[in-house]
This record gives C-alpha cells, sequence and structure tokens, in this order.
C-alpha cells in the first residue's frame, strides 16, 4: 500500500481511538455523604455466623441532637443488617443544629435473634426504640460526625453482653431440660418412674465441664443463671432403682443474655 493511501487509514485508525478514550463528565461518581458502622468491627473478636457466642445479625439506632438541651435523645434513623453487611446511613439531616450523631448498636446471636421474632419484628422495635427489650445478645453504643462528600466511620466502644438498655448490666440467662421422658431412637419414649428414677447430668458450657449432678426424674432440671452467650452440652445418663444404667443420651442448647433455653437431646439408642 503507498504512502497516500495508508495516510487516510491511520487517521481513521486514530480518530476511533481518540473517541474512545477518555471519562465523560456522566460517568464522574458523586461523593457519598453519611455515616457507617463497620460489621468487622463488631464481629472480629467473635465471629460472623449462627454460634452462640457469634453475631448473626445487628441493629442500629441513629440519635441526634435535642434542639432544646443538646442530649442526643432524637431518632434520626434506623435499620437492621447481616453480620457481614456495614450499617450505612446517608444524607442524615441536622440535629440540633449539628451533624454529630449517637449510634445504639444491638447484637444478636441466632437463638436470641428468633426469640425477638426475626426481621419483621426487630425492624419494627427499631423504629419504635424498643430495641432494648427485645434481649440482645450485645450492646454499645458509637458516635460519628457527618461531613458533606465523605463516608465517615462511627467510632464504637467494645460490645459487652446485655439484654437490657445500653450500658446496663444484663439480665440472666437460664437453661432447662424436662427429665420427665426422653425419646428412644425406635420412635418410643421411656418415661419417668416406670423405666428410671434418677437423671444424672454434667452441663458442658463453651467446652467448660460442669458438675455432675444426680436428681430426681420428676423435676425440671434449671441451670440459672446459666453462661450466657454459649453453647450448652449436657451429658445424660438415665439410672434404675437399683442404680444401673438405663441409657444415655447427649442434649443441647444455645444460651444468650435474658433468655431462658430449652433443652434438646438426642435419641437414647
Amino acid at each position: 500500500m503507498s504512502r497516500a493511501r495508508l495516510l487516510p487509514f491511520v487517521l481513521a485508525i486514530g480518530s476511533l481511538l481518540i473517541g474512545c478514550s477518555g471519562t465523560s463528565a456522566t460517568d464522574t461518581l458523586t461523593p457519598i455523604t453519611g455515616i457507617s458502622v463497620r460489621a468487622e468491627t463488631l464481629t472480629r473478636d467473635r465471629g460472623c455466623g449462627r454460634g452462640a457466642t457469634q453475631i448473626f445479625k445487628y441493629a442500629v439506632v441513629v440519635l441526634g441532637r435535642n434542639a432544646e438541651n443538646l442530649a442526643f435523645d432524637q431518632q434520626v434513623s434506623s435499620g437492621v443488617y447481616d453480620c457481614f453487611t456495614d450499617a450505612q446511613f446517608v444524607n442524615l439531616p441536622a440535629s440540633g443544629g449539628s451533624f454529630d450523631y449517637n449510634l445504639q448498636v444491638f447484637a444478636y446471636n441466632a437463638a436470641a435473634y428468633q426469640a425477638a421474632g426475626g426481621d419483621a419484628q426487630v425492624k419494627d422495635a427499631a423504629l419504635r426504640s424498643a430495641l432494648p427489650g427485645t434481649n440482645p445478645t450485645f450492646t454499645t453504643t458509637c458516635t460519628a460526625q457527618e461531613f458533606e462528600q465523605v463516608q465517615s466511620l462511627a467510632a464504637c466502644l467494645p460490645l459487652v453482653p446485655g439484654s437490657g438498655a445500653v450500658g446496663t448490666p444484663s439480665q440472666p440467662a437460664s437453661l432447662v431440660l424436662s427429665a420427665a421422658s426422653f425419646a428412644t431412637a425406635s420412635g418410643g419414649a421411656v418415661a419417668c418412674d416406670a423405666s428410671y428414677t434418677v437423671v444424672r447430668y454434667r452441663a458442658d458450657a463453651n467446652g467448660t465441664p460442669g458438675t455432675t449432678i444426680d436428681t430426681r426424674c420428676n423435676t425440671t432440671i434449671t441451670i440459672s443463671p446459666a453462661v450466657a452467650p454459649a453453647s450448652y452440652v449436657i451429658q445424660v445418663a438415665l439410672l434404675r432403682s437399683d442404680g444401673t444404667v438405663l441409657g444415655q443420651t447427649t442434649c443441647g442448647a444455645e444460651t444468650s443474655p435474658g433468655l431462658t433455653s430449652s433443652a434438646t437431646c438426642q435419641p437414647l439408642p
């Protein structure tokens, strides 16, 4: 190809490259104005999941200043989040003439979240500022300030066990296990006095062995206060009136502050 014929071809390719380069003004991302709570700061020492000591979901209530006394008692926003999701609040309104906020965080393990009623009930409680009554597993408070075109990170205190208002001591947890009857692998059941008279059990919390206790089978085994949050494993032996062992099983329960948990048992072999 001659130089005379090659030149228009090169110019055409160059114009295509120029037309495809660069970014138009309409593609520019607008900076976000808001505040956020990093999920990893809440789950770092506990983990994210369904375990008794892990965080399953958490709720955040954003409080602004009261214009009259500047106390942080005006709810401006709220939300409920999975343990792996950051809480984000965008374009919060000014409160009391400032853009300073206090945040209350209520974190739940899976058992506590279910006991609180799940998503619908917890979201409704957040809107009504009624989360302290939902028996959260952990609580904490954070502070944050909103700046124009900046996504500010909230500074949070460490989580503490809690089922009452933020900053108050947690309510005790308890665990119950009925000793009246136990299911068998064949689909039947053995009953108190008819098959056994004494229940010997040991309750281990988070892998820490408990004390072995003998109790009459006509009682409900109650552990109160129970360690919470915790995963309980209860080793159970059923004894006949002559002291021989009828059978053994393992029971389990997940505890959370302020809640009474019922242990469930594997069928007797």
